[in-house]
């Protein structure tokens, strides 16, 4: 009977760790859905970058790592790091001031 009853007790234990670790798994994952701060309909809001569309802003925050190509409109000494794209160490200058080309062709996705 108490073997019964430790066996009973382990199954239980392990039901719950399993619950808890469902949970802690689900929270990680709402965690690491990437987001991007825009004004769209006139108010600031977050959506997920899988979301954006064309005409949509995005405000850009310092440290802040944003996952989506865009056209400056207004800067102010924004630095960005591109090492992941170029594998240049120091961050590049960017420039609203600079024209946009018209020609750049960006991949379909």
């Amino acid at each position: 009977m108490t073997i019964v009853f430790v066996v009973i007790t382990l199954v239980f234990a392990e039901v719950y760790n399993e619950y808890r670790a469902k949970n802690a798994i689900a929270a990680l994952r709402k965690l690491s859905v990437p987001l991007a701060p825009v004004i769209r309909d006139a108010r600031p809001q977050e959506v997920r970058t899988e979301d954006l569309v064309p005409g949509d802003i995005l405000l850009l925050r310092v440290g802040e790592r944003m996952q989506a190509d865009a056209q400056l409109i207004d800067s102010y000494g924004l630095e960005v790091d591109e090492s992941v794209l170029t594998g240049e160490s120091v961050p590049v200058a960017k420039d609203a001031q600079q024209p946009f080309r018209q020609a750049l062709h960006l991949p379909k996705r």
